[in-house]
């Protein structure tokens, strides 16, 4: 596996679909819906443009954290020949993988970096945060799981819906 810095986990035909989704929340930031919200955490309108701009295209940036390397039993076959007739002999051997430990940019570092901004500003609402915190990751917790060659997986939609 190579080491790259801008790997688009999407299809391009889902990339449009973020496009246009982005089109109806700005067409939605312009009929005062989700500007309110913003306004009320104290963002400006434009501030919520680049937000949501800024969360799209860093979706498409992996930062590499740190290079992991396992060793994994896999069978494989070998063949051995006796009396001129080849048998096929299966033979477990150790293959050695590589997995990148990656942070999205658009999905965890900008969110977090907006959510630090907000908890200084409203030093209040640190307790709630920890609560909303706590119960979000147990919850997701309890669904995630590993996929190989992938990662840990979660319902596209559980994450947001718990939050």
């Amino acid at each position: 596996m190579e080491n790259r810095l801008v790997y688009s986990p999407a299809g391009i035909l889902f990339m449009l679909l973020l496009v246009f989704l982005l089109f109806a929340v700005v067409g939605l930031l312009f009929f005062d819906l989700a500007r309110t919200a913003f306004v009320k955490i104290g963002f400006t309108w434009g501030q919520a443009l680049f937000v949501l701009l800024a969360s799209l295209l860093g979706s498409s940036i992996n930062i590499p954290l740190t290079k992991m390397s396992c060793s994994t039993p896999m069978v494989t076959e070998q063949y051995v020949r006796s009396f001129g007739v080849a048998y096929r002999v299966p033979v477990i051997e150790n293959i050695n993988c590589d997995t990148l430990l990656a942070i999205n940019f658009g999905g965890a570092v900008i969110p977090a970096v907006i959510s630090l901004g907000l908890l200084y500003k409203f030093p209040a609402a640190l307790n709630f945060a920890l609560a909303g915190i706590f119960v979000v990751a147990i919850i997701i917790n309890r669904v995630a799981k590993p996929v190989k060659g992938l990662g840990i997986v979660t319902p596209a939609l559980l994450p947001p819906l718990v939050a």
